[in-house]
């Protein structure tokens, strides 16, 4: 039985109070509904975020060897680079 129901067949003094309640819970219902659906949105561009971010640092992190300025390829055999000096 629902709420909506229930305040059918009550006596008129809780008939109010219980179709009140039935509003609320009806427009909380849908508040939480749309904040569910902007966290999803929110959830959604972060992990694209988190996903360009570990693409960079294994892009960051790779062993594959890299021309110098002048020319000289240079090979990293720990598998690291050094990002900053200081």
């Amino acid at each position: 039985m629902t709420l909506k129901q229930l305040a059918q067949r009550v006596p008129e003094f809780f008939r109010g109070r219980l179709t009140d309640c039935h509003t609320r819970l009806e427009a909380l219902t849908a508040s939480i509904q749309e904040l569910n659906q902007i966290n999803g949105l929110l959830i959604d561009r972060i992990q694209e975020r988190i996903t360009a971010l570990v693409g960079l640092l294994r892009h960051l992190s790779s062993t594959d060897p890299i021309y110098q300025p002048n020319g000289a390829l240079q090979h990293f055999p720990s598998g690291g680079r050094a990002i900053s000096q200081g």
